[in-house]
């Protein structure tokens, strides 16, 4: 089970901690992470099926998601037994 904030963040950059960012919000065909090295990432979509678990490499990444239609998706990122989601735009 995790612990999700429902809120839908407007904010051009979603900010989990200091070192940690998911940005832009909304996004188009790219989405930027920064400070999630050795992170889960997991990408729902609002029905709550998986869409996707990308993998997390570097401190400094970058996913296509060009594939991806237009919509409202939770990324869920989990770490060291921690969760974090957080709700994000395509348009």
């Amino acid at each position: 089970m995790f612990h999700f904030d429902p809120s839908l963040s407007t904010d051009e950059e979603w900010k989990m901690t200091a070192e940690t960012r998911i940005y832009p919000n909304p996004f188009e065909n790219e989405l930027h992470i920064k400070g999630t090295e050795g992170y889960t990432l997991r990408i729902f979509s609002l029905s709550g099926s998986l869409v996707r678990t990308p993998e997390v490499i570097a401190s400094d990444e970058t996913i296509d998601l060009t594939y991806l239609p237009a919509g409202s998706y939770l990324f869920r990122l989990d770490k060291d037994g921690k969760t974090k989601a957080i709700w994000g735009v395509k348009k």
